[in-house]
């Protein structure tokens, strides 16, 4: 072979080695319409595919399967790994199961972040080109892909500060249940419970103690602030039960009533996964409120005014099932 025949020869060649097709991509992922989609906006780097849903690390399953890239979904974050330099990124994506346009965005979102380097070119039409298509590999059958409802379980624990001065703040403790109905929506629905010790009471002659304890119905909204934080705020009404509770001289005194209670919040959440730890300020009124008096020759002496007003701050920890 003539010398320009080789250099003629490696001219042909080195482009062909410069766009190599990086490999393999494992998809553990058990949404077929993503899976459709990456195999789709990958076929001109004729990269192999390989769909595994199944449970476990994907970055052990990725080197298992020898595929370079492997991509997954945490929740409401799409994950890409490049085993070669070690990397792995990670963006903001829509949880639960995707129509077709959601699918191609986050397939546009996985070949932005695998950083590929151009596709290789088109075999001249005088050569006809190898019949290469990408190969889906499914391991497993896919799971049902879960449409229904998700769930939240959260614990506040903070203080409050009411428009009746009585010294340090008085401690509250929460509890709520939310219903998130549909997983490409933000919404949910639920109830809370609010509570805490009782307040010590002296006026008039009475000592005592004053307590109340509420039952919110409750809806809040959820905003994505990048890949783990969220703002969430909500707005809720319930009933506030309420107890005075002492003596008066040698007399017992006992007096509970119920109210109406409104509550707006707003709160800031940091996710790790299914977990989650949030602060929350809030503001509450509960304008039925009655102030409790006794006879005092003519004229009636003041025991307790509960307040009418309050804010609260908390901090909690949050899981959510059925992501």
């Amino acid at each position: 072979m003539s010398v320009r025949s080789c250099v003629a020869l490696a001219c042909l060649v080195a482009p062909a080695v410069a766009v190599a097709a990086p490999g393999r991509v494992l998809v553990a992922d058990s949404d077929p319409e993503l899976v459709h989609a990456i195999e789709s906006s990958l076929a001109p780097w004729r990269l192999t595919v390989v769909a595994d849903p199944a449970a476990g690390d994907p970055a052990e399953r990725a080197a298992r399967a020898n595929a370079r890239f492997a991509v997954w979904r945490e929740g409401s974050v799409l994950v890409v790994l490049d085993r070669d330099l070690g990397t792995t990124e990670r963006r903001p994506a829509r949880s639960g199961a995707l129509g077709p346009v959601d699918a191609a965005a986050a397939a546009l979102t996985v070949k932005t972040m695998m950083r590929l380097p151009p596709p290789p070119p088109l075999v001249e039409p005088s050569s006809p080109p190898p019949l290469v298509t990408p190969a889906v590999v499914v391991t497993s059958p896919p799971p049902p892909v879960a449409r229904g409802a998700s769930l939240r379980i959260s614990a506040e624990l903070g203080g409050r500060v009411e428009d009746r001065d009585r010294g340090a703040p008085g401690m509250r403790v929460r509890g709520a249940l939310l219903v998130r109905p549909w997983a490409d929506r933000g919404w949910r629905f639920g109830a809370l419970i609010d509570g805490g010790p009782s307040a010590e009471v002296k006026g008039a002659g009475f000592e005592g103690t004053w307590n109340d304890l509420a039952a919110i119905a409750l809806a809040s909204w959820s905003t994505p602030i990048g890949s783990q934080f969220s703002i969430e705020p909500a707005i809720g009404v319930g009933v506030a039960y309420r107890v005075l509770d002492g003596t008066v001289g040698q007399a017992a005194q006992h007096d509970s009533e119920v109210d109406t209670r409104a509550l707006a919040s707003l709160a800031v959440r940091r996710s790790f996964g299914t977990f989650s730890i949030a602060a929350a300020l809030s503001g509450e009124t509960t304008p039925g409120t009655s102030t409790y008096t006794k006879e005092q020759g003519m004229s009636e002496a003041v025991i307790f005014e509960p307040p009418r007003i309050a804010l609260a701050l908390t901090v909690g920890v949050a899981v959510d099932l059925g992501r």
